[in-house]
Parts: C-alpha cells; structure tokens; sequence
C-alpha cells in the first residue's frame, strides 16, 4: 500500500548490526518516524536473523504489537535467514 518513491537511507541512521548476547534483551519500543537530517519518513524496516542453531528455550521471539502497545498480535522466531519486512 505504499504508493510514495521509497529510498535508501544514505546515512544509515539507526540501521546496522545489532546483537545480544546471552541474558541480553530488547524493550518493545517503537523506531523513529522522521530521518534526522532529510526529514522523510521511514517507511520500512527489515530484520534478517543470523543466528545459527537458535533453540526456543533461548527466547527472543520478534514481537509485532497493537497501536496501544497493549497486546502482541504476532510472534515470530528468530531462526536462521528469516527476513522480516514491516512498515
């Protein structure tokens, strides 16, 4: 349902490789809407998972919330070469 142009970040703002280690975590948080330098928003973000031989017990799922941020309405595991695309 995008209908602008989409383009690369040239700066690479907030973008890179992230990683956790054992006991490490992320806060459900909402990414920034507007580049700090070209002002345009930020439509998409994508996430591929890299972590070989990923068990369940370790936790981690990717966790897609409602508008109010008071219910997770997907979960998704971190397995090897999965690519999520979200808006």
């Amino acid at each position: 349902g995008i209908k602008e142009t989409l383009i690369p970040d040239p700066d690479f703002f907030g973008g890179g490789l992230h990683e956790c280690f054992k006991g490490g975590f992320l806060k459900v948080h909402i990414d920034y809407h507007k580049h700090n330098k070209t002002h345009l928003d930020r439509r998409l973000n994508a996430l591929i998972y890299l972590n070989k031989d990923w068990e369940d017990s370790f936790g981690g799922d990717f966790e897609l919330w409602d508008n109010e941020v008071k219910n997770c309405i997907k979960k998704l595991k971190p397995i090897f070469n999965r690519l999520a695309i979200f808006s």
